[in-house]
C-alpha cells in the first residue's frame, strides 16, 4: 500500500504558525548559530593556539567531524522517518541540547584544567567530538520542524528569515566576544577569556534549543505515514528529483567556498591587518549586515521568487568581495563587509525557503518522510563545510613560515577573498544559464 508521502497528492495546507511559536522556534537558531560560527571561525584558531593541536591535525579533525556529522544526519533522519514517532524530533533536541552545550563549554575550559599537556589536549578533542554529536542530534530535529511550520513558499520565506535574524544575533555575539578575546595579549588571560566564552555559549545553546522544543511540542506532524523503504532506495528517489539535486549543489558550494573568508578571519588579525581584534569586529560587521538586511529580503520575497533572490544575493556577494579587495584597510572596507553580510543573509534565506517548499510539496516519490530530505541537505552542507575547513588548514600550512606581510598580496588573504568570489560567480553563472532550483528539468 502506498504511503501518503509516496502519493502524488501534496499534504493538506496548514494554517501559519502563531507568532509566539515562530519566535520561540526561531530562537533556537541563536544558539545553533553561536556554536556553528564558533566551529567555523574560532575553533581552528583555538585548537592551534591554545589546544596544543598542530594546524594540519586540527584541520583534519574538524573535517572528519563534519563528514561524520553529515553522515549521522542521514542516519538519524532515516531512523526518524522510519519510526514515524510524533515526538521523534523533540526527543532528538532533548538529548542533543544538553550534550552539545556541556561539551562546548568543556572545549574552552580544558586548557586551564590541571594535568599534563597531553591529557588537556585529549579532553579538548573529546569535547569537540561530543559537542559535534549533540549538535547533530539537535540539527536534524530543529531544522525538520521548519517543514511542519511552513504551509507555503511565502510562509517558508518568512520563517527562514526569522530564523536567520536569530542566527545573526548568535553570530554577532560570537563576533563581539572574539573581538574582546583577541584584544587580550597575554596568553593566560586570553585562555581564561575563552573559558567565559565557552560557558556562555554552551548556556545560550542549551536554553534556546529547549525553548524551541517547548513551543513546538504540540505542532502537528505533516500527516505522512512512517517510511518502510530501504535507505538506499529512498536516497536514490530523492536524488532523482532535479530540483532537489540543484538545491544540494547550491548548498555544497555555499558551504565549502562562500564562508572561506569568515573561517580565515582569526588568522588575519595580527600580521595581515595589524590589529589583533580586527577579526571579531569584522565578523560583527558582517553579522550586522546580515541581521539588518533580513527585513528587506523578507519584503523582497513577497514580490520575487526565491530563485531571483538567490541570484541577487550572489551578485551582491561578488561586489562585496571585489570592493573589499580594492578598499583594503580603508573605511570603505567596512561597508563592503556589511554588504557581504547582507548578501549571505539573502543566500541563506533563499536556499532554506527553496528547501522547505520543495519538501513540503511532497514531490518525492518513495523517498520517505519529512526528515530524510532535510538530513541529506544537512549532510551535504556539513561535508562541504568540512572540506572548506580542510582547505583553509592546507592554505595555512602551505603559508607557514612564509612572509605574512600585510596587504592583498598575502596568500591567506588572497585565498580568503578569491575562493569565495569564484564559488559565488560559479553559482550565479549556473543560474544565468537557466538551471536554477525548482525549475522543471
Amino acid at each position: 500500500m502506498a504511503t501518503a508521502f509516496e502519493s502524488s497528492i501534496p499534504p493538506p495546507a496548514r494554517p501559519g504558525a502563531a507568532t509566539a511559536m515562530r519566535l520561540g522556534y526561531s530562537s533556537g537558531n541563536m544558539g545553533k548559530s553561536l556554536v556553528w560560527s564558533s566551529f567555523e571561525s574560532v575553533l581552528l584558531y583555538f585548537l592551534v593556539l591554545h589546544g596544543g593541536v598542530p594546524v594540519t591535525h586540527a584541520g583534519v579533525l574538524l573535517t572528519l567531524l563534519m563528514v561524520w556529522d553529515g553522515l549521522a544526519d542521514l542516519a538519524i533522519a532515516y531512523r526518524t522517518d522510519r519510526t514515524g514517532r510524533q515526538d521523534g524530533l523533540a526527543r532528538l533536541i532533548g538529548i542533543g541540547a544538553p550534550l552539545c552545550g556541556a561539551c562546548f563549554a568543556l572545549i574552552f575550559a580544558a586548557p586551564v584544567l590541571g594535568g599534563t599537556a597531553f591529557s588537556r589536549t585529549a579532553i579538548v578533542v573529546a569535547a569537540v567530538i561530543g559537542s559535534r554529536i549533540g549538535y547533530t542530534l539537535c540539527d536534524v530535529g530543529h531544522n525538520t520542524l521548519m517543514v511542519r511550520m511552513a504551509a507555503s513558499e511565502r510562509d517558508s520565506s518568512g520563517i527562514s528569515a526569522l530564523r536567520l535574524i536569530f542566527s545573526a544575533l548568535g553570530a554577532g555575539c560570537t563576533g563581539l566576544a572574539l573581538a574582546q578575546v583577541l584584544a587580550i595579549h597575554d596568553p593566560s588571560d586570553q585562555r581564561r577569556a575563552f573559558v567565559a566564552f565557552g560557558v556562555a555559549g554552551g548556556t545560550i545553546y542549551l536554553s534556546t534549543l529547549l525553548i524551541a522544543r517547548g513551543v513546538t511540542r504540540h505542532l502537528p506532524a505533516t500527516g505522512r505515514e512512517p517510511s518502510r523503504g530501504g535507505a538506499v532506495r529512498m536516497v536514490r528517489s530523492l536524488l532523482a528529483d532535479s530540483g532537489y539535486r540543484q538545491i544540494l549543489g547550491i548548498v555544497a558550494v555555499q558551504g565549502a567556498l562562500v564562508p572561506f573568508f569568515m573561517r580565515a578571519l582569526p588568522f588575519l588579525g595580527g600580521a595581515t591587518m595589524s590589529e589583533p581584534a580586527w577579526p571579531g569586529w569584522a565578523l560583527f560587521a558582517i553579522t550586522l549586515g546580515h541581521g539588518v538586511s533580513l527585513p528587506l529580503w523578507m519584503s523582497a520575497a513577497r514580490w520575487r521568487s526565491s530563485r531571483d533572490i538567490l541570484a541577487l544575493a550572489h551578485l551582491g556577494f561578488i561586489a562585496a568581495m571585489a570592493g573589499f579587495a580594492l578598499a583594503f584597510r580603508q573605511p570603505a572596507a567596512t561597508a563592503c563587509l556589511f554588504l557581504l553580510g547582507a548578501s549571505l543573509a539573502g543566500m541563506s534565506m533563499a536556499v532554506w525557503a527553496l528547501l522547505a517548499s520543495h519538501v513540503q510539496s511532497g514531490r518525492f516519490s518513495g523517498a520517505g518522510g519529512e526528515a530524510l530530505p532535510m538530513g541529506l541537505f544537512l549532510a551535504t552542507l556539513k561535508v562541504a563545510s568540512g572540506i572548506g575547513t580542510m582547505l583553509l588548514a592546507a592554505v595555512l600550512s602551505a603559508c607557514e613560515g612564509a612572509a605574512a606581510g600585510g596587504g592583498v598580496g598575502n596568500p591567506v588573504l588572497a585565498a580568503s577573498i578569491g575562493l569565495p568570489a569564484i564559488g559565488s560567480a560559479g553559482l550565479l553563472l549556473v543560474h544565468c544559464l537557466g538551471r536554477s532550483p525548482g525549475r522543471p528539468a
